[in-house]
């Protein structure tokens, strides 16, 4: 019992799932080096963690850019295996919270709607299965620039002052409009999902997805050693 004298954080039962949507900064380029690489940064941060536990009303917007943190509801969800974790791809929000929080979170109470979506031949995209399924939420068409203006690394000019990044407090108005896009992506998600319920993949392909991912965080082993012998031997080789 919380000190609300009610069982789950003010809710009078522990929702059964909670969708959450990142928004992220790095000097990798995420689409040439992949989540994992990315993840690995200097750079790399998390701006903004929007999420809506089953039941909300609407989503909460944890603008960790400014300073809040991640609330201790969400923090207890992701290890509750009895909460699913779900996002659009992911495979990216659980290895960047994972990454984050310095450990890997696990798959097994995690689903990807993304996945879910493939498994009925849907687009891959969150904008083109909303426009497939004509859900009421549909993803919020500023977001591509609003991405590229805090996401990315910028050239530096006399126009933006010589900055790498552009910082919330360097353009306001367009930070509340993003804090907006990845609350909507959340609302999209979320009115994907409902749809996809009538439609539920088998336990067994879940049972794939989880392996798959499980295989991706361990990643290639490779015996280091012989590498860096094969490495010395061309070398010796070349002159």
């Amino acid at each position: 019992m919380r000190g609300n004298g009610l069982p789950w954080y003010g809710r009078p039962n522990k929702p059964g799932w909670l969708a959450i949507d990142l928004e992220t900064r790095s000097e990798i380029d995420l689409t040439k080096c992949g989540v994992h690489r990315y993840v690995e940064g200097k750079k790399h941060r998390i701006l903004l963690f929007c999420f809506q536990f089953e039941g909300d009303q609407d989503v909460t917007a944890i603008d960790m850019a400014c300073g809040e943190m991640i609330p201790k509801e969400v923090m207890e969800a992701l290890d509750d295996s009895e909460i699913i974790k779900t996002a659009w791809n992911a495979q990216f929000e659980r290895t960047v919270i994972g990454h984050c929080l310095g450990r890997t979170l696990s798959p097994d109470s995690w689903q990807c709607t993304m996945v879910w979506a493939a498994g009925l031949s849907l687009p891959l995209s969150l904008k083109g299965a909303a426009q497939a399924l004509k859900v009421e939420q549909q993803k919020d068409r500023a977001g591509e620039a609003l991405i590229k203006k805090f996401s990315v690394p910028q050239k530096p000019t006399k126009v933006n002052g010589m900055k790498e990044w552009i910082e919330p407090k360097d353009a306001p108005e367009d930070w509340e409009r993003f804090k907006e896009y990845c609350k909507q992506d959340v609302r999209t998600e979320v009115s994907i999902r409902e749809k996809l319920m009538n439609y539920p993949l088998p336990a067994h392909e879940w049972d794939f997805y989880r392996m798959d991912q499980r295989i991706n965080d361990r990643g290639v082993r490779i015996d280091t050693q012989l590498v860096r012998q094969a490495i010395a031997c061309d070398l010796m080789l070349s002159e």
